[in-house]
């Protein structure tokens, strides 16, 4: 009994396709294992010629199977058709076909990240020359509003001068016209009381 249980089980690891070769269809996707690299067949069986090896690992599709002799047709990945055992195929993707995606999705990732990390470089440069641009916007700026600031004090100065300048003149006419005035009335003050001179008669004689 112990025999027959160890016998069992010894062909159902021997054979890991088989359970599902009933549901396998034709031009369905496979791999070889990847602890080996198998011979290709001219016909179903190992009597028949090799044409070759498939490399472990590698992504075939299944053509055809024959469950008397457990093998099965396939073609490549270079495109040549013939027969392999099916114990070494598996319906899952191995560690070496994984590794060439995993390669690949790298590959593909470092260029992207390449490329932005360009974008980003170019990004930088031209902000930075944005900010140049604004620093020297803002200092040009800043020159005209001391400029500006300049020029307005400027002007209240001459204003104010200007504005001393009609004050003291007119100060000045004031003060020439109270001169005459005020000498004006002195004269007239002194007039009133100078004594007034008798008037002469017919005959040139004063008043007898």
């Amino acid at each position: 009994m112990f025999r027959h249980i160890l016998l069992i089980s010894t062909l159902m690891l021997a054979n890991p396709l088989s359970a599902e070769e009933e549901n396998t269809t034709p031009e369905s996707p496979a791999y070889v294992t990847d602890d080996l690299s198998i011979f290709l067949h001219t016909g179903s069986s190992r009597n028949y010629r090799i044409q070759g090896s498939v490399t472990a690992g590698s992504l075939i599709s299944i053509l055809d199977n024959n469950p008397e002799t457990e093998f099965t047709q396939i073609e490549d990945d270079k495109g040549r058709v013939g027969w392999v055992e099916s114990k070494y195929l598996t319906q899952t993707s191995g560690v070496r076909q994984a590794l060439t995606s995993a390669e690949a999705t790298i590959l593909s990732q470092t260029a992207e990240l390449e490329a932005l990390t360009q974008r980003v470089a170019e990004l930088t440069e031209n902000n930075n020359q944005y900010e140049q641009q604004l620093n020297e916007f803002k200092s040009s700026v800043a020159d005209l509003t001391s400029n500006l600031n300049a020029k307005n004090q400027e002007i209240a100065k001459l204003t104010e001068l200007s504005d001393n300048k009609a004050t003291r003149e007119q100060l000045q006419w004031l003060m020439k016209g109270g001169g005459v005035l005020f000498f004006g009335l002195l004269i007239g003050y002194i007039m009133a009381f100078m004594p007034k001179r008798k008037k002469r008669n017919d005959f040139g004689y004063g008043d007898l």
